[in-house]
């Protein structure tokens, strides 16, 4: 079997024979540059093509032939023939597939630009409808517009036909309204093209202001930069709760209110140390106390200085013990507002962290106070469902020991007041018990049992309260602290009472005057020269005295918890009691406004000691006592806390208004006449002198004989500030049934926001399916 010689290309190396792997495809009718013609190979002799075998050496080509056969051969080109089918359709796929994703291509970037579009669209349509809105209220505008001057047309129509000489004069005065309607109407467009909040806002901060609000905003400024203890009370916001920080906030205040008594009283005292250093000032009342600094010493020269000073400080405290409560009440309603809304949870997610603060150390205490909070409302939580799942036995049974404890407290009050007369009763004797060296202490013993007797009795009320099982912390704290308040204030007015009536001269007691008359010359010196120095000492030591058990409680409870901590292993120190600084605050303070009263000078030295004490027990607080344990994150607990101190400056309120009208007898306890018996003479009153300065003056006298002592004035005046009071307190209602709307129009936009969210999500989820 023979076949034609095929040409081959020179330049192409020889492949091995292997149908699965041809050679490259070369033509039968190369030229002599071996450039072959194109298309597919043409046998030259009408055989079968078998270039794509390679190129074989000629002389193996006819053995190849004669073992693969023609058959077969021709079966090979067929195959041949069918692979460059498939290999054209492939390229021919690929081209359609590129040309496919051109146009794909080209689709996204048209939706893309549609949807752009729509955005803009979507734009445009937001824009026309809010025209639309102005449009339809200016709409709406123009109609009133139009039916005012149809009803002032017809209206001059008629005044015309009545009145031809009125016509133009009353047609004007509608019109004119009309105008001042259609002005304020075009404001009301603008101002409603905005939010109501953000432009009430706006209307707020654009409004010019008066000088008042000025000089208010100035004061309101420098007081916030010049503030003492702020930067204390500022880190225990974030590192305690509520109660702690009410509580010092609290003692804050009052210590600013020492300062400002301190003003007051500066000149009186300035005055009387003038006066005074050029006299003997080396003789001492009661035998270690310098008689120079009390009521006795001061000249009648300065009685105008000293009832003026009195008046000041019992007008002015009070002014500022009710501004105070009023600041704390308004903490209270904003808290009732926007607080007491039974969210607690979510409230304390979203308000968790200060993003002010950077620190580490700062973020360890917010961590810390956060903590802690969770805890508290988590306890309080488990409290409320206690109480809900209380059976009816226990609740009874609750309420009768609840009784029973109440009955005791009473009791052990009572108790207390006897134990107090009878020591003051009985001081003579107790003084006389006593000589030689520990003379000094004998006066003392009387005012340690005192003390002594507040002190015990407000361990044992409490103990009594703890027994009485209150669910709630907060509850618990309002409870000890307003009845060991009643406890501290109540003794303390019986031990105001018990020396009282040697100032006026009454005895209420058998006996009583005249023991402690006997008492005070058994040392063959005056210990008092006057009744009022005998009042003013008294109060004096009970002061020294409270300060001074109160501070050994302190080291002492420090000393046991040591000890404690030694044997058992654990950590010395015990939580912070809150509730025991709050009572002795009031019940200290109080002793020390009913001593500025023959005691002025203390007034100086106030600041120093409450100053003092706080930053005493800021540090009692950060180094030597835990967190307290029975905490509250109720936020008006100062709210609660006001109350009392306005009780307590009441009292010393009306005491003062009783010194300064009722005419005391100065000379009981007074045989030497060289010493004085302060600035008022016997059966004078001491408002005299502010008497006198109101009738020498104009103004004065023009307040004070025609409108405080005019009936008819005085009632007018009075029912002018109860209008005042009434127009104010309608406003803050108004405010509160705003706040109240907008709450529940928030609340409603809320849960219409969240109605569109589950049902755009509905739609989302059936469009995917």
């Amino acid at each position: 079997m023979e076949y034609n010689q095929f040409q081959t290309n020179p330049s192409v190396k020889n492949y091995q024979s292997n149908p699965f792997h041809p050679a490259p495809r070369i033509s039968p009718k190369s030229n002599e540059n071996g450039s072959g013609g194109g298309g597919n190979p043409i046998p030259t002799t009408g055989r079968p093509d078998i270039s794509f075998l390679g190129n074989l050496d000629p002389s193996e080509i006819p053995l190849a032939m004669e073992k693969m056969g023609k058959e077969n051969m021709e079966k090979l080109l067929e195959l041949r023939k069918q692979y460059e089918q498939c290999y054209k359709l492939a390229l021919e796929y690929q081209k359609k597939v590129a040309e496919n994703q051109v146009k794909v291509d080209r689709v996204m970037e048209t939706f893309n630009q549609l949807n752009n579009q729509k955005d803009q669209f979507k734009d445009n349509l937001f824009e026309v409808k809010k025209d639309n809105l102005r449009l339809e209220k200016r709409i709406e505008t123009a109609e009133m517009d139009v039916k005012e001057l149809e009803e002032a047309l017809q209206g001059g129509i008629k005044i015309a036909q009545e009145d031809a000489a009125n016509d133009l004069t009353k047609i004007k005065i509608p019109v004119k309204n009309q105008d001042d309607a259609g002005q304020g109407n075009q404001n009301q467009i603008i101002v409603q093209d905005l939010d109501d909040d953000e432009d009430l806002n706006i209307q707020g901060k654009f409004k010019r202001k008066t000088k008042w609000q000025k000089f208010k905003e100035t004061v309101a400024y420098l007081y916030d930069k010049l503030a003492p203890l702020k930067s204390s009370l500022i880190a225990l916001q974030f590192m305690y709760d509520r109660s702690v920080y009410n509580f010092f906030a609290y003692f804050r205040i009052m210590f600013i209110f020492s300062l400002l008594m301190a003003v007051i009283f500066l000149y009186l005292c300035i005055k009387h140390l003038i006066y005074y250093a050029s006299s003997n000032a080396s003789t001492l009342c009661d035998s270690y106390y310098p008689c120079a600094f009390f009521y006795s010493r001061f000249s009648t020269t300065y009685k105008e200085a000293y009832s003026v000073t009195l008046f000041l400080f019992a007008f002015v405290g009070y002014a500022f013990c009710t501004g105070v409560w009023l600041y704390f009440d308004n903490m209270m309603q904003d808290y009732k507002l926007y607080q007491d809304d039974k969210i607690v949870f979510a409230r304390m997610l979203f308000n968790s962290w200060d993003w002010k603060r950077a620190d580490p150390k700062s973020a360890r205490d917010q961590k810390s106070f956060i903590d802690r909070i969770a805890h508290l409302m988590l306890k309080e939580e488990n409290a409320k469902f206690t109480i809900a799942n209380r059976s009816p036995g226990k609740l009874t049974a609750l309420y009768i020991g609840r009784g029973i404890f109440w009955s005791l407290s009473i009791l052990v009050l009572v108790c207390s007041w006897i134990a107090i007369v009878l020591a003051c009763y009985y001081e003579s004797s107790l003084y006389s018990l006593l000589n030689g060296k520990i003379a000094f202490f004998n006066t003392w013993v009387p005012i340690l049992i005192v003390s002594g007797i507040n002190m015990v009795t407000k361990i044992v009320i409490r103990i009594l309260i703890y027994m009485e099982g209150w669910d709630f912390e907060s509850v618990r704290q309002k409870h000890v602290m307003w009845r060991t308040f009643v406890v501290g204030l109540s003794n303390n007015i019986v031990f105001c009472f018990v020396y009282t009536e040697i100032l006026i001269g009454h005895p209420f007691l058998r006996g009583f005057t005249s023991n402690y008359v006997e008492s005070n010359w058994s040392i063959k010196s005056t210990r008092f020269p006057s009744k009022e120095d005998l009042f003013a000492i008294q109060f004096l030591k009970l002061s020294i005295a409270e300060l001074t058990l109160r501070y050994l409680s302190y080291f002492g409870g420090i000393l046991v918890n040591l000890v404690k901590a030694v044997i058992s292993q654990g950590d010395w120190r015990n939580p912070f009691d809150i509730v025991s600084e709050v009572t002795f605050i009031i019940q200290f303070q109080q002793i020390y406004w009913f001593s500025l009263i023959f005691f002025p000078y203390l007034a100086v030295l106030a600041p120093f000691i409450f100053y003092l004490h706080f930053q005493f027990t800021y540090f009692r607080l950060r180094k030597l006592h835990l967190p307290p344990e029975s905490a509250s994150s109720e936020d008006p607990f100062g709210t609660f806390l006001m109350p009392f101190s306005q009780v307590s400056f009441f009292i010393v309120f009306l005491s003062v208004g009783f010194m300064l009208f009722y005419p005391l007898s100065h000379e009981a306890l007074s045989t030497n006449s060289t010493l004085t018996s302060g600035p008022f003479t016997t059966k004078e009153e001491w408002f005299t002198p502010i008497e006198d300065i109101f009738s020498e003056s104009t103004g004065g006298e023009v307040l004070f004989n025609w409108i405080l002592t005019n009936p008819a004035i005085l009632h007018g005046v009075i029912l002018v500030m109860i209008v005042l009071t009434s127009y104010y307190w309608q406003r803050v209602t108004l405010f509160r049934e705003y706040i109240e709307e907008k709450q529940k129009e928030v609340e409603y936009t809320i849960s219409d926001l969240e109605f569109k969210y589950i049902k755009c999500k509905n739609m989302l989820i059936r469009s995917r399916l």
